[in-house]
């Protein structure tokens, strides 16, 4: 697991934010590990480690954002059902 920023990242990728875990998905162009990332000034976004594809910053000083930024990258336009998936 890595610290970063005051979260906790396991080596899957996974967020883990007051005592949950919030898993991230790859990323949609080329299926790389995403990182939750946050800078000093308290901006979070997720980013991919391989093609860089990040969602957009965002920042909160009332609320934990990072469950926010996590649901944003996890979401898909379209997820192909099991019997859509081509052989």
């Amino acid at each position: 697991m890595q610290r970063r920023a005051g979260l906790l990242q396991t080596a899957s990728g996974d967020l883990a934010v007051t005592g949950q875990t919030i898993p991230l998905k790859p990323c949609p162009c080329c299926g790389g590990l995403a990182a939750m990332h946050a800078n000093v000034d308290g901006w979070t976004w997720v980013e991919c480690s391989r093609c860089y594809l990040a969602t957009q910053y965002r920042i909160s000083t009332m609320d934990d954002c990072r469950p926010l930024v996590a649901e944003a990258w996890n979401k898909r336009q379209h997820e192909p059902a099991q019997e859509e998936l081509p052989l």
